[in-house]
C-alpha cells in the first residue's frame, strides 16, 4: 500500500516506491506527530492493546486522533490477526485490512495450537450518541442562513408577486426548528427587536450553549426550547418558520412530526422557508455518504474523529470515484469537522426530490412559492432559451420542479412555502411594495464588476440604473423609491441584476440597534463564545459577512449600515 496514500502528512518524496516499509513509518511518523514517543508500541503486540487505549485517551486534535484511529483499523488490527509474532526489521509489505499480503518468508510463523493462542477479546466500538439517529456527540456548527432572514424571504416573496407576512419593521414571530446552538437565530433578533424569535432542538448542550449567550448579551426577544418536534409544547402563531439541516437528515418519523409542527405553527399567509438536500445533483455523493458512514461505525473516537478515519478508509478500499473524494476533500479543507460528522454520519441521512417536498407540504395546507435563490428569482437567470422552452410545456408544480432540477442537477434547495389562503398582490401593489422596499450595497460602486455568470448564461447590467442604485446606497441602506431620475421599471431590472450578483442584499428601514451594537462588540473582541459566526449586524435589519475590510473600513461600515461603537 503507497505509504502517501494514507499518510498526507509525509512528503511524498518520503514514501516508499510500492509497498508500506515500516521501518519508515515509524520514523517518519516519529518525527511528524505528538504520538511519536508511543509509535513503536504498536509493534509490540503485547502493547497493542495499551497503545490503542493511550491513542484514543490522549489524542486531542483532530489530526492526531484521525492518525490514531487509521493505525488501530489498517495496522494495529490486522497485524495482531496475523499470527506474526513478532515484526521484522524490515518489512517489504504487511497486513492491511484484515488481509495479509505478500509477508516476506524471513517473517516466520510458529505452529499455534489451542492450548498456546492466547485469546484475545476485542473491544466493542461504542455506537455514537444520537436523537433517534442523529449526531449529538459533538454541536452543530455555527451558522447565521441569510436566506432565511425576513427582509430576504420577503423580497423574494414579492419577486412573484405574493404577500410577505408582515410590513417592513412591524412585530411578528419566528421560529425555528432544529435550531442548533442558536447563533443565527440571536443575530437575527439582535437585527429585528421588533421580532420574537423561538429556537427548538432536540439537543440540550445546543440549548445551553444558546442560551449562555443570550443571558450574556441581554437580549430579550429570543429564546431557545430544547423539545423535539413531536413533544413540541409552543402555541405561539408564527409569520415564518424555517428549518435548516433538517429534512435530510432525520427519520421518516421526525420529519412528518415536523412537517406537521410547522403546519399548526403558521398564521395563514406565514411562510416556511426549508433547506435539504436535493436529486439529482446529490445521486453522486449518496455512494460515499453509506460507505463512509459504515466505515466510520468500525473505528474509535467522537463523530468528526470517525469521519476523517473513514474518509481514509474509502479512499483505500477504491470503491468510490476519485472525482467524487476530491469535491469532498475540497469541502472538508474549507468547512469545520463538526459539519461533516453531522452532514454524513446520521443515521437517516436521505436525499429527497423537490416534486415529492411540495406534494407533502401541500397536504399540510403549505404551497409551493418558489426557491430563496436569487439566482432563481427570474426565469432568465436560471435557465437558458432552450430550457425555458422546454420547462413552458410543464404546468404540473411538482413535476416541473423535478424537471428544473434535473436541468441543473441540483444538489441543495431553499424553497418557500406559504400557509393556505395565499395573499397575492396586484401588480401595482407589487411594483410598489418592491420600490419602497430596502437594500444594502454589498459592494462600491467603483468596485462593482457589472456582469455576472448565471446557470442561464452570462448577463450585463452596465446601465444608468445599475450605477444609481448603488451610488444611491453608498450612504447606507435605502428604498430603490429614494434612487432618483430612473425609470421604476428600469430600476426593478437592474435590480434584479444586482441581486443576483450578489452586489446588493435585501435590509430594511433603520431600527433600533442596541442590540445590535452589543453582539457587534463581542464579534469583534471575540468576548463571549460565538462560535464560527464571522458577521456583523447592522441597523437596517441586515447581517453581513465580516471581512478584513469591513471591520476598519469607515466608508464601508457606513454603507452596509454597520455601526462598531461600544454599548452603554
Amino acid at each position: 500500500v503507497p505509504l502517501a496514500t494514507h499518510f498526507p502528512l509525509l512528503p511524498d518524496g518520503d514514501a516508499p516506491p510500492s509497498l508500506f516499509n515500516w521501518d519508515v513509518f515509524l520514523s517518519e511518523f516519529a518525527k511528524g506527530t505528538p504520538l511519536g514517543a508511543e509509535a513503536r508500541a504498536a509493534a509490540d503486540p503485547t502493547r497493542g492493546a495499551e497503545f490503542r487505549r493511550r491513542i484514543s485517551s490522549e489524542a486531542q486534535d483532530e489530526a492526531t486522533a484521525a492518525i490514531a484511529a487509521y493505525l488501530e483499523q489498517a495496522i494495529i488490527a490486522p497485524y495482531l490477526a496475523s499470527g506474526l509474532d513478532a515484526v521484522p526489521k524490515s518489512w517489504d509489505a504487511i497486513p492491511h485490512l484484515g488481509r495479509v499480503v505478500d509477508v516476506p518468508k524471513r517473517a516466520v510463523r510458529k505452529p499455534r495450537t489451542a492450548a498456546t493462542t492466547p485469546v484475545r477479546r476485542a473491544r466493542a466500538i461504542a455506537p455514537l450518541r444520537t436523537v433517534d439517529g442523529y449526531i449529538t456527540d459533538v454541536p452543530y456548527p455555527s451558522a447565521f442562513q441569510h436566506r432565511f432572514a425576513p427582509p430576504w424571504t420577503d423580497a423574494m416573496l414579492l419577486h412573484r408577486g405574493v404577500m410577505p407576512p408582515r410590513a417592513e419593521r412591524a412585530p411578528f414571530t419566528m421560529i425555528d426548528l432544529g435550531c442548533g446552538d442558536g447563533y443565527g437565530l440571536i443575530v437575527m433578533a439582535a437585527a429585528h427587536p421588533e421580532g420574537r424569535f423561538i429556537g427548538i432542538d432536540a439537543s440540550a448542550e445546543h440549548v445551553a450553549r444558546g442560551t449562555t449567550l443570550i443571558r450574556e448579551l441581554k437580549i430579550g426577544n429570543v429564546e431557545l426550547r430544547t423539545q423535539t418536534f413531536a413533544e413540541s409544547r409552543v402555541r405561539t402563531r408564527a409569520d415564518y418558520v424555517t428549518a435548516q439541516g433538517v429534512l435530510s437528515w432525520v427519520s421518516p418519523a421526525n420529519r412528518t412530526a415536523c412537517l406537521q409542527l410547522v403546519a399548526r405553527l403558521l398564521k395563514p399567509g406565514g411562510v416556511f422557508t426549508v433547506g435539504y438536500n436535493a436529486q439529482p445533483g446529490w445521486a453522486q455523493f449518496a455512494p460515499f455518504q453509506r460507505l463512509v458512514r459504515a466505515m466510520a461505525a468500525t473505528v474509535r473516537g467522537n463523530s468528526p474523529t470517525r469521519f476523517a478515519a473513514a474518509v481514509e478508509l474509502v479512499r483505500a478500499s477504491g470503491a468510490i470515484d476519485p472525482r467524487t473524494l476530491r469535491t469532498v476533500d475540497g469541502w472538508v479543507r474549507t468547512s469545520t469537522p463538526n459539519y461533516f460528522a453531522h452532514e454524513y454520519l446520521n443515521e437517516h441521512w436521505d436525499v429527497l426530490w423537490s416534486g415529492d417536498v411540495i406534494r407533502t407540504l401541500a397536504t399540510h395546507g403549505l404551497q409551493f412559492a418558489g426557491s430563496a435563490f436569487a439566482s432563481q428569482a427570474r426565469d432568465e437567470f436560471a435557465f437558458n432559451a432552450d430550457q425555458r422552452a422546454r420547462l413552458a410545456h410543464i404546468t404540473d408544480v411538482p413535476a416541473r420542479a423535478i424537471a428544473a432540477d434535473a436541468l441543473l442537477n441540483t444538489k441543495f434547495r431553499v424553497d418557500q412555502f406559504v400557509k393556505s389562503p395565499v395573499p397575492r398582490l396586484t401588480q401595482r401593489a407589487r411594483t410598489a411594495r418592491r420600490l419602497d422596499a430596502h437594500w444594502m450595497a454589498m459592494q462600491s460602486e467603483s468596485a462593482a464588476i457589472y456582469h455576472y455568470r448565471t446557470s442561464g448564461g452570462r448577463i450585463f447590467f452596465d446601465t444608468d440604473a445599475a450605477h444609481a442604485i448603488l451610488r444611491q446606497l453608498e450612504n447606507g441602506p435605502a428604498s430603490l423609491r429614494s434612487v432618483k431620475g430612473i425609470d421604476a421599471t428600469a430600476l426593478l431590472h437592474a435590480a434584479d441584476a444586482l441581486f443576483v450578483a450578489d452586489l446588493i442584499r435585501p435590509a430594511a428601514a433603520v431600527g433600533d440597534a442596541t442590540f445590535a451594537d452589543a453582539l457587534n462588540a463581542r464579534l469583534i473582541t471575540r468576548s463571549a463564545d460565538i462560535g464560527d459566526l464571522r458577521v456583523l449586524v447592522g441597523a437596517y435589519g441586515a447581517v453581513v459577512p465580516v471581512t478584513p475590510d469591513n471591520v476598519t473600513d469607515t466608508h464601508a461600515l457606513r454603507r452596509l449600515g454597520v455601526s462598531l461603537r461600544t454599548p452603554a
